[in-house]
């Protein structure tokens, strides 16, 4: 994980979190990036990911709760 944090945040903003996977290989490997803002559309939080999407049983899992 890697963050920008581009503003402060205070006591009682409001913050949105908008996810977009941006790639996804054969071996469920994938990249993200994620973009916080607060109440007034403000970009608080710039983040790049990678990680591991969850396979048939972790799938199988969640849907469960």
């Amino acid at each position: 994980m890697n963050f920008r944090f581009r503003r402060p945040v205070y006591f009682g903003d409001t913050i949105t979190c908008e996810f977009t996977i941006t790639e996804a290989d054969e071996r469920n490997r994938a990249k993200a990036e994620a973009i916080l803002s607060n109440q007034h559309g403000e970009v608080v939080v710039e983040a790049w990911l990678t990680g591991v999407l969850p396979g048939h049983t972790e799938r199988a899992i969640l849907a469960q709760h």
